[in-house]
Formats: C-alpha cells, structure tokens, sequence
C-alpha cells in the first residue's frame, strides 16, 4: 500500500498532465478517455518501470549549466573546492547539497 506522500505526489503528477492536455472545448468523452489514460500512466505498476528507465539520463552535480544559461551545451559539474575566509562568494565558502539534472 501506497503511503499519504507517495499518493500525493502521484496525485500531482497526474493532474499537472490533466492540465496540459484537457481543454475546456473538449467532448466529455475525450475528457473521460485523457482522464483513465493519466490513471494508467501515473500507476505505480506503469510508471516506477518507466521512471526506472528515465533515472540514467540524470546526472547529480553542483553546478548546472543550464542554471545560467537554458539553452548552454556544457557539461554540469561537480565542484570540491575548500573553504578559503577571503569574503568572496565562491565554490568552497559555501554549503550546498548536490542537484539532478537531465
């Protein structure tokens, strides 16, 4: 059985998706059809498999490209810098956790 947080997120993964694919003009029947579609993708049988497929495309790193610049064809990294009480905002003079990025 599914614990309270892992329904909630699947709860709105699915309607993020119901969002952006059912539109006010639509048939009832069409709405009805997206709405057992995003049922079935957003089961755990369906999407943990899925999501286990997507995982090797994420990277964990300290510093994304993409952060400054969307459209940047770099390589995020990971940053060890040691701490150095010179004033400046740096790699090393601060305390983070490491991200994921696709």
């Amino acid at each position: 059985m599914l614990d309270d947080a892992t329904k909630e997120f699947f709860v709105e993964r699915k309607t993020a998706w119901l969002k952006g694919k059912v539109k006010a003009s639509m048939p009832e029947e069409e709405i009805v059809r997206l709405e057992k579609e995003a049922e079935e993708k957003f089961s755990m049988d369906k999407w943990l498999p899925d999501a286990a497929r997507r995982v090797a495309q994420l990277s964990m790193v300290s510093h994304p490209s993409k952060f400054s610049h969307p459209s940047a064809r770099t390589s995020s990294i990971i940053a060890n810098a040691p701490r150095k009480a010179d004033g400046f905002l740096r790699t090393g003079n601060s305390e983070t956790t490491l991200d994921v990025v696709d």
